[in-house]
């Protein structure tokens, strides 16, 4: 808005040409500012994901943050990856799988966990 109203002097109301004109202004701004908070929140910025995390930002339930003991905002994220997990490492016969969307603090501490135990009983 800071732009539109430096630029007044190229906007008005006072015609049909100068109201849309003036609307096509404000709408390219704040698709401008959309456009920005997009590229914020695929850019996975821990800042940002903490703030408001990916799935909150798409209107879903589901945490960002690595699992704690009672951490109610993870505990559901976590129930839904582990399996998934396990699924994939048993296919892959291997611990180097893919991060499951979404939950990408509970697959980076399960492989860690699961690798370092490989590791030690080797």
């Amino acid at each position: 808005m800071a732009v539109y109203l430096a630029g007044r002097r190229s906007y008005g109301w006072r015609t049909v040409e100068q109201a849309l004109t003036s609307l096509g202004a404000i709408a390219g701004l704040v698709a401008m500012t959309l456009m920005v908070l997009m590229v914020l929140l695929s850019a996975r910025i821990p800042l940002v994901d903490r703030a408001i995390g990916h799935d909150g930002a798409l209107g879903r339930r589901g945490p960002t943050a690595p699992a704690t003991r009672g951490d109610h905002h993870s505990e559901p994220i976590n129930q839904a990856a582990v399996p998934v997990l396990e699924s994939e490492i048993t296919q892959a016969n291997s611990a180097q799988v893919c991060t499951v969307s979404g939950a990408t603090y509970t697959t980076t501490a399960y492989l860690q966990s699961l690798q370092s135990a490989l590791d030690q009983a080797r």
